[in-house]
């Protein structure tokens, strides 16, 4: 695989060689004919245990990309490009395996990422495995909600951003790029106010970020708030985003209160007995 560090490749071997003979007999008995859940071989595979199905998630992810880069090769040389099973059956598999919450280690994440983002070349459009890197972040999303601030993962999220934004893809990046940056703005470290989901090209945003700014000094949920926007990508407001969006807004209110309570404390007192009452209005 191109593009990605020793180690990876290392790992990715790994991977291979533990899902091998879990993915023979599906993949032998697959001809795209039957979907593989249908299938008695894949309702087997899909049967296996979490810890089985990791190595077989990154063999599929890497077979994809490797796919991909077939059919690019093919439309470069001979002008033409077929699909076969081969192509189909590891995006059944990460199709079939994308909601599951699978055991994977941080540098298994950011492994999946990497794979999927190394694709992402301006001047290969069929060798873009869009199908991987979409399952790596949801891979991402389940291991950051046990891991917070994964170091591997924010890492592979930070060369995925980048590497779409380099297509220049419709819609402000696509909808991946719209979840990388809720991903980012959902689970970055404490204490980090991360505004990347800010698009620099709309004339609110620097006084929108300045005002988070200010904010964020006070108030220890201004990241939430970034999290929050970063999810409205609808017309309509759902009852959850609402739901969430009140409970902010107490806590801002709380914030506000407090503050106010502190500020009126540090203010110097005047002792009426002593004659040093507060200066006359005028």
């Amino acid at each position: 695989m191109y593009g990605l560090r020793t180690e990876q490749h290392e790992l990715l071997r790994r991977h291979r060689e533990e899902a091998f003979e879990v993915l023979l007999l599906a993949s032998a008995a697959y001809t795209g004919a039957t979907p593989l859940r249908e299938l008695p071989e894949g309702k087997a595979l899909l049967r296996e245990p979490g810890e089985r199905l990791v190595p077989v998630a990154v063999s599929a992810s890497a077979a994809a990309v490797e796919r991909r880069r077939l059919q690019q090769d093919a439309a470069d040389t001979q002008r033409e490009v077929a699909f076969e099973a081969a192509d189909s059956f590891p995006l059944e598999v990460l199709d079939a395996l994308k909601r599951r919450r699978l055991p994977f280690t941080g540098e298994d994440v950011e492994l999946l990422l990497d794979l999927g983002t190394t694709t992402m070349r301006p001047d290969r459009i069929l060798g873009r495995s869009y199908e991987t890197l979409s399952f790596g972040l949801a891979a991402a999303r389940h291991l950051l909600e046990r891991e917070p601030g994964s170091p591997p993962v924010f890492a592979a999220l930070g060369r995925a951003g980048p590497a779409l934004d380099g297509l220049a893809l419709s819609n402000q990046g696509g909808k991946l790029r719209r979840r990388i940056r809720s991903l980012v703005a959902a689970h970055s470290p404490g204490g980090l106010l991360d505004l990347s989901v800010v698009d620099k090209r709309d004339g609110w945003a620097e006084p929108a970020s300045a005002a988070l700014r200010r904010h964020a000094a006070v108030w220890a949920d201004a990241q939430q708030l970034v999290a929050l926007l970063s999810h409205a990508t609808g017309p309509r407001p759902t009852t959850a985003w609402r739901r969430r969006s009140a409970q902010l807004a107490a806590s801002t209110h709380a914030c506000s209160r407090t503050a106010g309570r502190a500020c009126r404390a540090d203010r110097p007192t005047h002792d009426a007995r002593a004659g040093d009452g507060p200066p006359a209005s005028r």
